[in-house]
């Protein structure tokens, strides 16, 4: 009996997988093409939608990571209530980037092994040194790994995991 290889799921299938896990149950649907990634909370008029930057599965999977975290309040807001402040920044500014990323960029460093998606540590900016920071990732994530992922990123994490296997 041959092996059957196990490919890295492409962007939309993961889109497909979230929108059939979340889409009726969440009000929430997610695809790709955008220029930057934007959330945009549910209207009268539909639902939530998650744009996620060209065709990228590692952008599709750090947007769901953000969804994954964000609370109903901060749902409810447009890119989660969040001020981008683009590089380049100072060391304070750098330093809080830092902080609002390490929990979403854990949750995708999981998410991406469970699609077969190769996982990179983004500063946001080329220019940084992500050394530590990876580091911080690496930790929170196997930190996740043993007390458990929040509720949505766990049921996520185990439908891409089944969709592979």
């Amino acid at each position: 009996m041959g092996s059957r290889q196990i490919t890295a799921m492409n962007d939309c299938t993961i889109a497909g997988l979230f929108n059939r896990t979340f889409g009726l149950t969440h009000g929430v649907v997610i695809y790709g093409g955008a220029p930057e990634p934007l959330y945009l909370p549910a209207s009268k008029k539909g639902r939530a939608i998650i744009r996620y930057s060209h065709d990228y599965a590692s952008s599709a999977l750090h947007e769901i990571s953000h969804w994954c975290l964000a609370g109903r309040a901060r749902r409810a807001r447009p890119d989660y209530g969040y001020r981008y402040a683009p590089p380049p920044r100072g060391a304070a500014g750098q330093s809080a980037f830092f902080s609002s990323e390490v929990d979403v960029q854990a949750i995708e460093y999981l998410l991406s092994q469970a699609a077969g998606v190769h996982f990179t540590v983004s500063a946001d900016d080329p220019s940084i040194c992500v050394g530590d920071f990876r580091s911080q990732i690496e930790h929170r994530a196997a930190a996740r790994r043993c007390a458990g992922l929040p509720p949505r990123a766990q049921q996520f994490h185990d439908v891409l995991a089944g969709a592979r296997s």
